[in-house]
């Protein structure tokens, strides 16, 4: 039987990711500024919407937000349909991140018409200049239209790291906005190997009517 080697698979596969990262840098324009802005000075709640694969990066990045004292959670484009629109608030000025690589999918249109509707600021992130998403976000980042892994091309890979290097890039930009140290991160980060990295001799110390050691 013939062995496969997939290290040139593998090779090829990462190739393109890093052409993709490549194209990413020079698509960061002024719109991202606007953003990390309008994210930084949210006094609500940002929250963030994908279907399929982009639904799973908008998941990381609303962790990420979260992480860096920005308060934001993910909801399912298709689960939006049926009841969860009514987790986005257009009164307490809630920030809606929609992500979509084709900028077209169907479950998003009825989040884009209700987020229009209601006067939320809708920030889309899509690789299509002539899209529904696109044409109708505040604030629009396209990300580049790149080649994916696999055979056909069609596998949501490179597009999905593009996706999830630009949400990186942005919450590190909102924390450096909020100038949210070090000791802001642990402050949310109470356990785990972070924490730990993060110890204070404060932290360690016994206080109170005893002789602190």
């Amino acid at each position: 039987m013939k062995k496969t080697n997939y290290k040139r698979s593998s090779l090829n596969s990462i190739n393109l990711h890093i052409k993709a990262l490549q194209k990413l840098k020079k698509s960061i324009g002024s719109s991202f500024n606007q953003a990390v802005k309008i994210i930084g000075e949210c006094n609500s709640k940002t929250i963030l919407v994908g279907q399929g694969k982009s639904g799973h990066v908008a998941t990381q990045i609303a962790s990420s937000l979260s992480s860096i004292g920005a308060p934001s959670f993910s909801l399912s484009a298709s689960d939006c349909a049926h009841g969860d629109l009514g987790s986005i608030d257009s009164k307490k000025k809630d920030i809606l991140i929609m992500i979509s690589n084709s900028g077209e999918t169907a479950e998003l249109k009825p989040i884009i018409t209700y987020a229009n509707k209601n006067k939320i600021t809708l920030i889309g992130i899509t690789a299509k200049k002539n899209s529904l998403l696109y044409r109708a976000s505040d604030i629009k980042l396209l990300i580049p239209e790149v080649k994916e892994s696999g055979p056909g091309g069609i596998v949501p890979s490179s597009s999905i790291i593009a996706q999830a290097s630009l949400g990186s890039a942005l919450v590190i930009s909102v924390m450096e906005f909020k100038k949210h140290g070090i000791m802001s991160f642990k402050k949310w980060h109470p356990a785990g190997s972070l924490s730990k990295k993060l110890l204070t001799v404060e932290d360690l110390m016994i206080k109170g009517n005893r002789i602190p050691f």
